[in-house]
């Protein structure tokens, strides 16, 4: 038994490393900044728009764009993951939720849920157009007004 957690937190401890090569300088921490998008803040008397709406469900295999505010949960397919060490496979990520969004960032934190464990990893990523790599997943807000964004995700 001991040995199972003792994996388990090597597992969780991993899955804070798996971001890529770190934060560029001024990013958040947890996510590594691809390159800057064009999208800028939507204006507060615009009405706010992706191209999935609010139908979480489109992203089930990491692509789509959708309009999210604090508490949105999105799940994901746990076939798309990490490469994992004979022996330490978890599984892929299963729950995206968006813990927050607020003052120019949105908190997120991606779970995985394997058979006999599970971990988390909660990062806080920019909401003004740059592409985040989260574990192979690309990550993409802008901020909307009152207290939504738009969130881009597409595997890559």
């Amino acid at each position: 038994m001991r040995r199972r957690h003792a994996a388990l937190a090597v597992v969780v401890l991993g899955l804070a490393a798996c971001g890529g090569p770190g934060p560029e300088p001024g990013g958040p921490a947890g996510a590594t900044g691809q390159s800057p998008g064009t999208a800028s803040a939507v204006p507060d008397d615009e009405p706010v728009a992706a191209a999935d709406g609010t139908s979480y469900d489109a992203c089930f295999d990491a692509t789509c764009e959708v309009v999210v505010e604090a508490g949105t949960e999105i799940a994901l397919d746990e076939e798309l993951g990490w490469e994992m060490p004979a022996g330490l496979a978890l599984g892929g990520w299963s729950l995206l939720t968006v813990d927050d969004v607020a003052d120019g960032s949105v908190g997120l934190t991606l779970s995985a849920q394997g058979e006999s464990s599970g971990g988390s990893t909660a990062t806080i990523i920019t909401a003004d157009g740059t592409q985040f790599s989260l574990n192979g997943m690309l990550v993409e807000a802008v901020e909307a007004p009152d207290g939504r964004a738009v969130l881009s995700l597409a595997w890559g």
